[in-house]
C-alpha cells in the first residue's frame, strides 16, 4: 500500500513538474515588438541589397529615372551583358585569386595551428603571440619592402604573386582561428593514435582534419571574403601604370561622391602617400635619375621652343584656348600634361632621324 502510495506521488510530482517548465506559446505584447523590430531591422539591412538587384534589371534611361527600390517596367539583361564584356576576365581573375588566395592561407594556417595546439615545444607560446601580433600589422606598412620582394622574385603584376601575398598575410589570423578549433580535439584520440603506429602528419590528415571540418569551411569563408574585398596589394603589385591611375581616379570619384568630399577612401590615400614617398627617396633623388636631370631640362626646352614656333603643331583641343591663356601658358600647359615616356617619343620623333633604306 505504501509503496502504491509512493509511486503515485512521484507521478504527481513529474506532472507538476512537467507542467511547470511547459511553454506557452501564445503571442504577447512583447512578442509582438521583438518581431517588428526584427523585421524593421531586416528590411533596413535588405534594402540595398533589393535596390542592387532592382537596378541591374532597369535599362540605362530607367536608372536615370526611377530610384533604386522601383521595381523596373520593363525587365532587361543588358547591364548584366554589357558588365559581362567589359569584366568577365577581371571576375576570373579576382575569383582566382580569391579562391587559391585563401586555400593557401587556410593550408599554412591549419599547419600551424595544428603545431601550436597539439605539439608542445620550445618558445612555441611565444610563437603564437608574434602570429597574434601580426594580425594587427597595418598591410600600409610593409608595402615598400613587400613591393620589393615580390620584385626580385618576378612575380610582380602576377596573379601568382598576389596569390602569394594573400596566402602569406592571411596565414596568421588562420592560425588564430583554427588553434582554438584544434585544441578541443581530445588528446585521448592522438595518444591512441601514436600507439597504432600514426606519425605526425598522418594525425592531422586521419584525425585532426575530419574531426574539424565545420572550422576549416569557416575559417575558408571567412579568408575568401577578406580577399575579394581587398584591393591595396592589387593596386599596388598588380596591373600596369595606366592600370594604377585608373583605379585612383575611380576611387576619388567614388569616394567624393560618397562622402560629399574631395579625396580617395584612407586605405588608398595611405598607400598612394608610401609610395610617393618611396618614389621620391629611391627613383627621383637617385643618382641615377638626377644624373639624367640636364638632358631633361634640354629636352623639354627643345619641346618648348618647338611648339613656340609651331602652334600649329599642337592637339585641336589646346587652339581655342590662345586667346585666353596666351602661347607660352599653352605650350607650358600641353608639355606638362606629357608622361615621361611620351615626352621622350615625340622628342625623339621631332629631332632625332629615323633611319632608312634606298629602294
Amino acid at each position: 500500500m505504501q509503496n502504491n502510495l509512493s509511486i503515485e506521488r512521484s507521478k504527481q510530482e513529474q506532472s507538476a513538474q512537467t507542467t511547470k517548465i511547459k511553454p506557452k506559446w501564445h503571442m504577447t505584447v512583447l512578442h509582438v515588438v521583438y518581431y517588428l523590430i526584427m523585421i524593421a531591422f531586416l528590411v533596413f539591412y535588405m534594402l540595398p541589397f533589393w535596390g542592387t538587384v532592382m537596378t541591374s534589371f532597369k535599362s540605362n534611361s530607367e536608372v536615370m529615372t526611377t530610384t533604386p527600390i522601383t521595381p523596373p517596367s520593363e525587365w532587361t539583361m543588358e547591364g548584366y551583358e554589357s558588365a559581362m564584356e567589359e569584366l568577365a576576365q577581371p571576375l576570373m581573375t579576382s575569383l582566382l585569386v580569391t579562391l587559391f588566395g585563401a586555400a593557401g592561407s587556410v593550408f599554412l594556417g591549419s599547419i600551424c595551428a595544428y603545431a601550436l595546439s597539439k605539439w608542445k615545444f620550445r618558445f612555441n607560446n611565444v610563437f603564437f603571440i608574434a602570429l597574434v601580433a601580426a594580425t594587427y600589422l597595418p598591410f600600409q606598412a610593409i608595402l615598400i619592402p613587400l613591393l620589393q620582394t615580390i620584385n626580385a622574385l618576378d612575380l610582380y603584376d602576377n596573379l601568382w604573386g598576389l596569390v602569394l601575398v594573400h596566402a602569406v598575410f592571411g596565414m596568421p589570423m588562420c592560425t588564430v582561428m583554427m588553434r582554438g578549433y584544434y585544441a578541443d580535439v581530445p588528446d585521448a584520440l592522438i595518444r591512441q593514435a601514436m600507439i597504432d603506429g600514426n606519425g605526425v602528419w598522418q594525425i592531422y590528415r586521419k584525425i585532426v582534419l575530419p574531426n574539424t571540418k565545420i572550422a576549416t569551411i569557416t575559417v575558408f569563408v571567412f579568408q575568401c571574403t577578406s580577399i575579394w574585398n581587398e584591393m591595396l596589394f592589387a593596386l599596388v603589385l598588380g596591373g600596369s601604370h595606366s592600370a594604377r591611375i585608373n583605379t585612383l581616379v575611380e576611387n576619388m570619384i567614388d569616394n567624393t561622391i560618397a562622402t560629399g568630399t574631395l579625396g580617395m577612401q584612407p586605405e588608398i590615400a595611405q598607400a598612394m602617400d608610401r609610395l610617393r614617398t618611396f618614389m621620391f627617396a629611391r627613383v627621383y633623388t637617385n643618382p641615377v635619375a638626377k644624373g639624367e636631370e640636364t638632358k631633361a631640362k634640354d629636352m623639354l626646352c627643345r619641346l618648348f621652343e618647338y611648339y613656340m614656333r609651331r602652334p600649329e603643331k599642337l592637339p585641336a583641343d589646346f587652339l581655342p584656348q590662345l586667346d585666353f591663356d596666351g602661347m607660352e601658358r599653352i605650350v607650358c600647359d600641353y608639355i606638362a600634361g606629357m608622361t615621361d615616356r611620351y615626352a621622350v617619343y615625340k622628342y625623339s620623333e621631332l629631332f632625332i632621324p629615323t633611319t632608312w633604306q634606298m629602294r
